[in-house]
């Protein structure tokens, strides 16, 4: 079941956070649990349920250009099993259907990139130290259909 979590979904959401690999979270510095409520309560998350239990989140923000994907995990012991594609999916069908969308992803992370090209999004730039010192952060986008 996909959904937009609310305040109550908060503990299932940080402990998903918690529940991330160290490289996942050096990435992601940025993200404490107070982004996270943030986030929240601005609404623009949605979330994947399995047999009553969270299983999957993506943050995003709707800006002027595009929507921008800010951050997106998956439980790490139910990864790799499709949950984040039917999420993701359902993402760009009805939430970006007609919208240009943004993100980035570690250099150092081959399995997001690879996961992001199957959905249609191509490079389109590098921000060198974007994650720290050597670094760097890769930039796709997709545009609408």
């Amino acid at each position: 079941m996909i959904f937009v979590p609310s305040a109550s979904d908060f503990a299932e959401i940080d402990c998903l956070f918690s529940e991330l690999s160290p490289a996942i979270k050096k990435w992601n510095s940025h993200i404490t649990s107070k982004w996270l409520l943030d986030e929240l309560g601005r609404g623009k998350v949605l979330a994947l349920k399995s047999e009553n239990s969270l299983v999957s989140v993506l943050f995003y923000r709707d800006q002027p250009e595009a929507l921008e994907v800010m951050f997106l995990a998956t439980r790490q012991r139910l990864q790799n099993q499709g949950y984040m594609s039917t999420l993701f999916r359902y993402f760009l069908q009805s939430e970006a259907s007609n919208r240009a969308v943004w993100l980035e992803v570690h250099a150092e992370n081959g399995v997001a990139q690879k996961f992001y090209l199957s959905f249609g999004f191509e490079q389109v730039g590098a921000r060198p130290h974007y994650y720290g010192a050597n670094q760097t952060a890769i930039l796709f986008s997709k545009q609408p259909l």
